[in-house]
């Protein structure tokens, strides 16, 4: 039992010396790339809620090229509302990043 104790020492020793070595490497990124990076994988894996499902629902369904025409904008409103919402987050993600 002992035995184990020192060999989990000596393991959570190496792997936090290799971890923190490892670290102290890294060179943060810049804001603007940070903010890019951010924005980018934000946006492919945003879950854009209910209201945006219903909108493109309703666009699958509807024939009457009039409502068609009003649907689209609301989609466009709501995608440009959710690409804010994520521009938002990103920037207070990357706000201390180095310029």
């Amino acid at each position: 039992m002992q035995i184990k104790k020192i060999q989990l020492l000596i393991l959570t020793t190496v792997l936090l010396a290799t971890t923190t070595s490892w670290a102290q490497k890294l060179v943060p990124s810049t804001r603007s790339e940070c903010t890019r990076k951010c924005n980018s994988a934000l946006l492919k894996t945003q879950k854009f809620g209910g209201e945006l499902t219903k909108i493109r629902d309703a666009i699958a369904k509807e024939i009457d090229p009039e409502k068609l025409k009003e649907l689209r904008q609301k989609e466009k409103e709501e995608l440009e509302r959710a690409t804010e919402k994520v521009a938002d987050a990103c920037e207070e993600i990357c706000q201390h990043n180095p310029e």
